[in-house]
């Protein structure tokens, strides 16, 4: 079973993650960085900010807004990684055409790196 305490903070990581995210789009600023990521992702901007700033006073967060924030969470890995295999096919082609016998240790690299089969939930 899981403390209220324990959601509150996975949750304040995930809303801390997809404003930091924004951060970069908004010019450094905080606040305009959480109306983006409100607009983006469809978490309501007072959530994000109390998740940000009161966190600590919080003695539980909704069902509904953690399950939001685990998708949004999800859908942001399952995008970067799908990036990353890109890349990684990208790579081999070029560097096959450069030397054969790289193909293999990309795919032990994508096999270690678990880039195949997304990581099972801790639980």
């Amino acid at each position: 079973m899981t403390t209220p305490q324990a959601t509150i903070t996975e949750a304040r990581k995930i809303s801390d993650h997809l404003i930091e995210r924004e951060r970069g789009n908004a010019g450094g600023n905080v606040e305009l960085a959480i109306y983006r990521a409100s607009q983006k992702y469809g978490v309501a901007a007072s959530v994000l900010k109390s998740l940000r700033y009161r966190w600590r006073e919080l003695k539980s967060i909704p069902a509904h807004v953690l399950e939001k924030l685990r998708e949004i969470d999800e859908a942001q890995y399952e995008k970067q990684r799908k990036r990353l295999l890109h890349e990684i096919e990208l790579a081999k082609l070029t560097a096959s055409r450069l030397d054969p016998d790289i193909s293999e240790p990309l795919e032990a690299e994508i096999e270690r790196l678990g880039l195949l089969y997304p990581p099972m939930d801790e639980e």
